[in-house]
């Protein structure tokens, strides 16, 4: 069982004096919201954008990354027109000095990698299913295997269902 640094520090306060507390491992959290722009779904980011926190709100840092389309990539004609049509002002943010997605992976492995001297990292999306998959995919894709093959070191969940089982709610939609 893991307990939180708050559980700790009540269950200290809450023992006599006479009783020895043994030391407890506490593996804080660093909430990491993360969120892809993309013209396909596989292999055509054009954004990542990600904000780190800790439980109690306090904004640990931001990454506002651009990616040029692999060479092998061919934009969705709809999500284009979507993006160039209804949301031109965000697509130009997002497609400004964009980097190698090479290099922007490594951007994005050192931040998470700055962000991991704050605890274990746990990333927050929605929806889990696409911007999971994007970063996986862009992550062993372009970073190869970290850790022997045991994957880029972090967990993600989905936003909506998090806040449901939070709330106790099991209704989706």
């Amino acid at each position: 069982m893991v307990l939180q640094q708050h559980d700790v520090m009540d269950a200290q306060m809450k023992m006599p004096k006479h009783k020895k507390i043994q030391k407890i491992n506490i593996i804080m959290e660093v909430f990491i919201s993360i969120d892809f722009e993309a013209l396909n779904p596989t292999f055509g980011a054009i954004n990542l954008g990600a904000v780190a926190a800790k439980r109690d709100g306090k904004r640990l840092g931001r990454l506002d990354v651009n990616f040029q389309l692999p060479e092998d990539a061919v934009a969705d004609p709809d999500t284009l027109k979507w993006f160039t049509e209804k949301n031109a002002e965000a697509y130009a943010r997002c497609t400004k000095d964009p980097l190698k997605p090479e290099e922007a992976m490594q951007r994005v492995k050192a931040w998470f990698d700055e962000m991991r001297k704050f605890g274990k990292l746990l990333l927050v999306a929605y929806p889990t299913i696409y911007d999971g998959t994007m970063l996986y995919n862009y992550w062993f894709r372009y970073l190869g295997h970290p850790s022997g093959g045991k994957g880029p070191g972090f967990t993600i969940i989905d936003i909506r269902s998090f806040a449901a089982g939070k709330l106790g709610n099991s209704q989706q939609g």
